[in-house]
């Protein structure tokens, strides 16, 4: 992360609050950019992007893996919207 930022997204996974700013941070620096330092913003910009991909999918695949391993539980939110339940795929196919 770049500074002493408060975090201003109140996310369970602190990895995604600080991906969350970083791009903030990029977009920021990209917004601003002038001529001779536009090629490293878009780099920076680009790579704050592919980060929070990243860790949104490292998030996922672990709160996936943690309710596997816990049966009865119920899937968190992540894997609710990723692995919706077998009610929603039926009525997906019943609509007209």
């Amino acid at each position: 992360m770049h500074g002493n930022q408060d975090n201003k997204y109140n996310m369970a996974d602190p990895a995604l609050s600080a991906a969350l700013n970083n791009l903030e941070v990029a977009r920021n620096h990209f917004n601003n950019a002038s001529r001779d330092i536009l090629d490293a913003a878009i780099y920076e910009l680009t790579a704050a992007e592919l980060h929070l991909r990243a860790t949104i999918i490292k998030a996922r695949d672990a709160e996936f893996n943690a309710a596997a391993e816990t049966p009865g539980d119920k899937p968190g939110l992540l894997c609710s919207l990723i692995h919706p339940s077998p009610q929603l795929k039926h009525m997906e196919n019943d609509a007209p």
